[in-house]
């Protein structure tokens, strides 16, 4: 399960899917900080009108919107009428599962056509993602996963332009920002907050 799903997209619009509707507007409005037009982005929910929603709609029936970035997660559990037991923070069901122990949980981040739904390209985590997809215009996007491996993929293919190890999960969504006329990437892994920017020419 994906806990967060923000999806920016390559050229002009950004479209953000995220299942916590007050995070998703925020990062809406931290995009939109970046740019002199709000159409820079958009966040589609119940609190829009339908001249709200027709908008969202025009951009992406116009082709502003390319490709939708989702991080998927795939995993077999077994489920049983053994009662579980409640403590309080932790997940409950009512009842225990545990992993197949032979399938282990696989994930990956998927291009998405958003008017299609086809997919335009596949990358395979090595283990299931936590955490959402960051796209820039400059056409790379920024990604994690558990195993605390922190990528860089081309935003049109797919291709792993750059990685590293960081040495825990990645259960939040990179962001990035610009100081003094250098632009900076931001993740944070474990509890250790890294950042990233270009040699300096």
């Amino acid at each position: 399960m994906c806990y967060q799903l923000p999806s920016l997209i390559m050229d002009g619009t950004a479209v953000v899917v995220s299942p916590l509707i007050a995070l998703m507007k925020n990062q809406v409005d931290a995009m939109r900080g970046f740019s002199s037009v709000d159409g820079v982005a958009h966040f589609l929910n119940s609190s829009l009108n339908k001249t709200e929603i027709a908008a969202v709609k025009s951009d992406i029936m116009k082709g502003k919107t390319k490709l939708l970035y989702v991080a998927t997660t795939t995993e077999c559990d077994i489920f049983t009428s053994s009662p579980q037991q409640f403590r309080a923070g932790h997940d409950f069901l009512g009842s225990i599962y545990v992993p197949d122990p032979k399938e282990r949980p696989s994930g990956s981040l998927k291009a998405l056509d958003p008017l299609t739904g086809s997919e335009k390209w596949e990358f395979k985590y090595f283990s299931n993602p936590n955490a959402g997809a960051l796209s820039t215009a400059g056409s790379v996007v920024f990604a994690g996963e558990s195993d605390g491996n922190f990528i860089v993929l081309d935003a049109h293919t797919g291709k792993d332009l750059w990685h590293i190890q960081l040495g825990a999960a990645v259960y939040s969504t990179a962001i990035t920002y610009r100081l003094d006329g250098r632009q900076y990437v931001v993740i944070p892994s474990g509890t250790t907050l890294f950042a990233f920017a270009l040699p300096k020419a």
